[in-house]
């Protein structure tokens, strides 16, 4: 027995520990180049370059990543084949994310044709994403070589600021499109889509949308089986279509005056249950006769018009994009029992909520 033991050796940890760092290598080309390790026969089918911004979004980036590490295995989880990617800094410097996480890149920034596209990974614009200027020219260089560029979150924001974007499409996160609109001129931003190809540039404003472009990708370079089975190991039923509206709430109404603004965010962040009048008022410091002079003056209509408004619309995506019950949909939308949200419905568009139940499923081909 004894003899038999020492045939088969147990491993040592050390031993464990270099097995699993020389697999984070391989699957990411540390330091030599993202086809460093692969042998004339086994070039990976997909090879992504990722430039990370100041205070960009772990889960973008992670989840991208990701689905790129369970398409890249094919026999072997310690020998991946199909993928490749880098996390790239100028000088491999770490980077703090948006959540206080530090990252430490794979490499410097490695030659842009050894890549099949290159993403850049945003962050939440209250903090002020920002790409090194080494990294603008990078970008530069790489869409000059006509190699696709890929905007993940706020990345979007980075590509049209490095004036990568000109007449393009643009697909932004639904609560940045107004953000977008006011820094950026001659680009059109597309906010009802989980991602947006034109060309080659790709948007997508981050989110679990990220999968699915990630995704979408996989199939394309390694085949649709291949991305059906990273499917089965996420756990995840199908990959969405790019077209696939994103979860919006529907603010029609939005002032040039910074107190509304305030006010209608509040608003679109408690939908399902809607805040009392005086409550809006009270959180951003205002009572409520100063509150319903502040929208009479800059928009118009009152603030209990405006926020029926923003719930009347997101029940009506709801109706249209998923096949939630009504009475949930009513919850959500802050109506209360099935009875008044279906006559709030038909007071608004003429029609039952299981009309406009019917007209969403014809229009995505139900």
């Amino acid at each position: 027995m004894r003899s038999a033991r020492n045939r088969n050796p147990r491993p040592s940890k050390a031993s464990r520990r270099a097995e699993a760092e020389a697999l984070l290598r391989s699957a990411s080309g540390r330091g030599k180049g993202v086809s460093s390790n692969y042998g004339a026969a086994t070039l990976p089918l997909l090879k992504i370059g990722f430039l990370i911004s100041s205070n960009f979004t772990l889960s973008s980036l992670s989840a991208f990543i990701d689905v790129l590490r369970i398409a890249a295995v094919k026999n072997d989880w310690r020998n991946p084949e199909r993928c490749a990617w880098t996390v790239m800094t100028p000088g491999k410097i770490p980077v703090l994310s948006s959540c206080g996480l530090s990252l430490v890149p794979n490499d410097s920034l490695v030659d842009p044709q050894q890549f099949d596209y290159i993403a850049v990974v945003g962050g939440a614009l209250e903090l002020d994403p920002a790409l090194h200027e080494s990294c603008i020219s990078y970008l530069k260089r790489a869409a000059s070589l006509g190699l696709p560029l890929i905007g993940v979150s706020t990345g979007s924001f980075l590509l049209c600021r490095a004036e990568l974007m000109a007449g393009r499409r643009c697909c932004v996160h639904w609560q940045h499109y107004r953000d977008f609109l006011e820094e950026f001129t001659g680009i059109y931003p597309v906010a009802d889509q989980l991602y947006l190809i034109d060309g080659d540039r790709i948007t997508c404003p981050g989110g679990v949308g990220v999968v699915d472009l990630a995704l979408h990708l996989v199939a394309k370079h390694c085949g649709p089986d291949v991305a059906q089975r990273t499917l089965r190991i996420m756990q995840l039923d199908h990959a969405r279509p790019p077209e696939q509206p994103q979860p919006v709430l529907h603010a029609e109404f939005w002032p040039a005056h910074p107190m509304t603004r305030r006010v209608i965010r509040l608003m679109e962040e408690h939908v399902s249950e809607p805040l009392r009048l005086g409550e809006v008022a009270a959180q951003l410091g205002l009572n409520a006769r100063r509150l319903q002079r502040l929208f009479k003056q800059h928009v118009g209509r009152s603030p209990l018009q405006i926020y029926r408004r923003i719930r009347i619309r997101h029940a009506e995506w709801l109706l249209r994009t998923t096949d939630r019950s009504m009475t949930e949909i009513g919850q959500e939308s802050g109506f209360g029992d099935g009875a008044q949200f279906s006559r709030e419905i038909r007071r608004e568009f003429g029609k039952t909520p299981m009309e406009i139940r019917r007209e969403g499923s014809a229009a995505v081909g139900l």
